[in-house]
């Protein structure tokens, strides 16, 4: 006998804080009340707070039983994970420790570098210290919450009531994958999941006269929390006669940003740290985010004080002597926070791509901190949603009427005060109307209690559609097609089938690749174009057919309320399906049967090189432990190298602890990563590396570093799109007229020249302009005695007649090789064996084509003379060692490219 629902509950679940509201289903007692969470606050010690810090703390020795003792029994998930403290005790046991806290466990439910499985949290969690993965921590949150809710109300457990959890507007398929599992975890079957943004509104509705709605268009909500920011653009319609609420629909939602109140804390920190002139340990880090939020939150507010005191405790022989001191002022905060995160900026600005504004963890934030930059963006990609009868050629910027601003930040009347002055410059004479929730700390959890109780009475509801376009790979003869197989806009909960008919082999692993865009262009079910980088790829779809032989399918999508992504295939003249899942591993898995006998072995000395805070490397090389259990590394498998590549890149914020760690490092990440493409799997590991290009490197002192580190994306430069390349080219692109050497002048010296040249040779997406230019910057200086040869190698892979890995639109015209083979000619191949390459990859034919005249080309066949492998090179023939010349590198077996 099913147990009839007695409450309707919301649950906010934060990056930084979870808040819990109910209300009763009984009308007479149907006021939304918050939950107060019983949790630890100090040893023994049980206090029910409006908040629960979604942290844990993973104790040693440091705590008995009875001090982490609480009034229910162990439940399934603390049972799993033990030693464990979770709210406001681990909170101030991490400030004091914090390599054992866990925190952030729902950005990395969102972060798509690497699997999630694969993430263990604490990042630097001291050794035999256990771990647990973002999924893991985010069960135990909610397990928390259903046994302390179950303990108060044990006759109305929390699994049986109606139970709506909220989620970020701009979490991606994946991660509301990932939050679906953790609920399921905790032993809920029937939950509705809310985005935040849309929660604030339903609080702001009920809250509200909503006449303050009418005669408006569109409603933007802008809501910053803790750790995310997200926006929203809800359609605002007509009144009907038997309500006071008009009709609502969500037409668009913002990128993922991990940018919140948190990152302005750490921004403060870290100009505290500055002034103090002192380390920024995790220690350090953990003393100051507190004042300093507290700081930001006080020197913000309406009758702010001239500054506030911060000390930090750096130890010493007695309380005193270990306590530093400085004072935050109003005007530094404004400046920091005010200007760094709200800039007043024009309506058409982007976010800046290249510079780092937060570089503290691994997570990755955004590049620019700036959310002003981030709204203008979203603006200006809504445009058509905003004024669809607006014309393609019409330039006016149009501005959302009417804003909401919900969370922590817009407590202070500062920051609206600067985000309001920001808009109503963009709208020229438009008026704009602004709202705010009382409580934004409390009003998703309370909208989502509100949201849940009007669809438990068949309420009017805000309308959703599917907000992004979906597409899945299809390879032809014109190069890989993206196929629409979900329209942006279209209705939830509808299938939608493709025509198109696909032959699949029976008996094997299926996988398509499958993408998604929020772009406001306009796509058609089937519609195909060409599969670009602009499209945000997701893990991929997998299914197992059984059988032998082969089958013809068609593809069926749909987008439930949940948010989750169904693709079935569906047999012809049949109704057998195959329904596809994400394989949340984000890579196909390997065959251990293909690896190395001793690959375990090889990852026990990856991690134990690698190994926690304050353990030394081996005295052994780990290049020559490895090729001791795996065989020269040349020798490596492709599988055993990605192998190796992932456990490193789940190590990657160790890299750091010494320049022996940095440059180990990058210089076997880097090997295993090669060429960056042609396994499975692959471009989830270039989404997750390119992260590490903003960080930079821990020990700029060092030549041997920067040379591994540019080696590094060399390597994976094939990997790379053509956007990453172009940074790449920008940073490194001075070498190139480093080497001109003026009378009187001084060269100018820089550290890994070599590596720097070779890689702006392996960047084949370069634009032909841009290379055109490199090219004529070789060929002015090629007979210099003084120049580095490896400006003839990078010449060769730039007038190269076949590329390696990029489009063949992408090859230099012909005319652009012909002088400078000329010059190659007239200098001594003995002395740079480089300039022969250089002119065999000009010279030599493509397809029925050579790329100069004969004469050129007999003239560098002559200088070849005894030659043989480049002669055949030359004559179109494929050469594998001319092919390990230009990439740099040997390729690992199993590549398919």
């Amino acid at each position: 006998m099913t147990m009839q629902k007695e409450y309707v509950i919301g649950i906010d679940l934060g990056t930084t804080n979870i808040v819990v509201s109910y209300c009763s289903l009984t009308p007479k007692d149907s006021d939304i009340k918050l939950f107060h969470i019983p949790q630890l606050v100090a040893a023994g010690q049980i206090e029910a707070l409006p908040m629960l810090p979604a942290l844990r703390y993973h104790y040693d020795q440091e705590l008995t039983d009875e001090a982490v003792k609480l009034p229910w029994g162990s439940d399934d998930i603390s049972s799993q994970l033990p030693n464990a403290v979770i709210g406001r005790f681990a909170q101030d046991l991490g400030n004091k420790n914090p390599t054992r806290l866990v925190s952030s466990a729902k950005s990395w439910l969102g972060y798509r570098g690497e699997s999630n499985a694969e993430i263990h949290l604490p990042e630097k969690a001291p050794e035999g210290t256990d771990t647990c993965t973002p999924l893991e921590a985010t069960s135990s949150y909610l397990a928390h919450i259903v046994a302390a809710w179950n303990h108060h109300h044990p006759k109305a457990p929390m699994q049986q009531q109606s139970v709506v959890i909220t989620v970020p507007a701009s979490f991606d398929d994946i991660a509301r994958a990932l939050t679906i599992e953790a609920i399921k975890r905790v032993g809920f079957k029937h939950f509705t999941l809310l985005e935040e943004p849309q929660a604030a509104c339903y609080y702001w509705v009920a809250e509200h006269d909503t006449d303050t709605l009418k005669g408006h268009k569109h409603l933007m909500v802008c809501d910053v929390g803790g750790g995310t920011t997200d926006f929203t653009l809800i359609k605002i319609g007509k009144f009907s006669e038997n309500s006071s609420v008009p009709e609502l629909e969500r037409i668009a939602v913002g990128d993922h940003l991990m940018l919140g109140g948190d990152n302005m804390d750490l921004t403060l920190a870290v100009r505290v740290l500055q002034k103090l002139e002192v380390e920024p340990t995790q220690r350090n880090m953990s003393q100051l985010l507190v004042q300093c939020q507290r700081a930001k939150e006080a020197l913000l507010s309406e009758d702010a004080p001239e500054e506030m005191r911060i000390q930090l405790q750096t130890g010493g022989s007695s309380l005193f002597s270990g306590v530093k001191e400085t004072r935050l002022t109003q005007k530094e905060v404004q400046q920091a926070l005010l200007d760094g995160f709200f800039p007043l900026v024009a309506s058409n600005s982007y976010p800046k791509t290249r510079k780092r504004s937060l570089t503290d963890l691994t997570l990755p934030y955004p590049a620019d901190a700036a959310i002003s930059r981030h709204i203008a963006s979203f603006l200006n990609n809504e445009q058509s949603a905003l004024n669809p009868e607006q014309a393609e050629t019409d330039k006016q910027f149009v501005v959302p009427d009417v804003w909401l601003l919900n969370g922590g930040p817009f407590l202070s009347t500062q920051i609206q005060s600067r985000l309001q002055s920001l808009v109503e410059q963009w709208s020229a004479d438009s008026a704009i109307s602004w709202l705010t929730n009382p409580e934004p700390q409390t009003a998703v959890a309370k909208g989502a209690t509100l949201y849940g109780r009007a669809k438990e009475q068949n309420q009017q509801l805000i309308k959703s559609a599917v907000v992004r376009h979906y597409f899945l790979k299809a390879v032809s003869e014109q190069g890989d097609q993206a196929i629409c197989v979900l329209p942006k806009h279209s209705e939830l909960n509808t299938v939608q089938q493709l025509q198109q008919v696909f032959t699949l082999r029976k008996g094997q692993k299926v996988q398509f690749d499958i993408a998604h865009s929020l772009a406001e262009q306009s796509y058609n079910l089937g519609e195909t174009l060409a599969w670009h980088e602009g499209l945000h790829q997701l893990p991929g779809l997998v299914t197992q057919i059984e059988g032998e032989n082969e089958v013809q399918v068609q593809i069926e999508s749909s987008l439930d309320e949940l948010g989750v992504l169904s693709v079935v295939l569906k047999e012809l003249n049949s109704e057998t399906r195959h329904e596809l899942a994400f394989n949340l591993r984000t890579e196909q898995e390997t065959d251990f049967n293909t690896l190395h006998n001793n690959i375990e072995k090889a990852f026990e000395a990856v991690n134990s090189w690698f190994g926690p805070a304050g353990k030394k490397p081996a005295k052994e090389p780990l290049r020559k432990t490895l090729e001791k259990l795996l065989g020269k590394r040349e020798s490596w498998s492709g599988a055993d190298a990605r192998f190796i590549f992932d456990h490193l890149m789940s190590l990657a914020s160790r890299r750091r602890r010494s320049e022996t760690h940095e440059r180990t490092w990058f210089n076997i990440a880097g090997f295993c990563l090669r060429p960056g493409i042609g396994f499975a799997g692959d471009t989830q590991r270039i989404d997750s590396v390119w992260s590490l290009y903003s960080q930079g490197i821990q020990f700029v002192q060092s030549a041997e570093i920067w040379a591994q580190w540019w080696a590094f994306w060399r390597r994976a430069a094939a990997g790379l799109s053509q956007e990453q390349q172009l940074v790449l080219y920008t940073d490194a692109n001075h070498v190139l007229t480093a080497n001109k050497r003026k009378k009187g002048g001084k060269v100018k010296v820089t550290a890994a020249i070599e590596e720097k040249i070779r890689l702006i040779g392996s960047l084949e997406r370069l634009p032909v302009d841009i290379k055109k230019s490199v090219l004529n910057n070789i060929s002015n200086q090629l007979s210099d005695k003084k120049v580095n040869k490896d400006m003839a190698w990078c010449a060769a892979r730039i007038i190269n007649r076949t590329m390696v890995y990029a489009a063949q639109e992408l090859v230099l015209p012909a005319e652009e090789v012909t002088l400078l083979i000329d010059s190659a000619l007239a200098l001594d191949w003995k002395q740079n064996p480089n300039l022969a390459l250089l002119a065999v990859s000009g010279a030599k034919r493509c397809g029925d084509e050579y790329a100069v005249a004969d004469q050129l080309r007999e003239a560098v066949a002559d200088k070849l003379s005894g030659q043989a492998t480049l002669l055949a090179s030359l004559n179109g023939e494929k050469s594998a060692l001319q092919d390990k010349q230009l990439w740099g590198d040997e390729l690992p077996t199993g590549l398919v490219l």
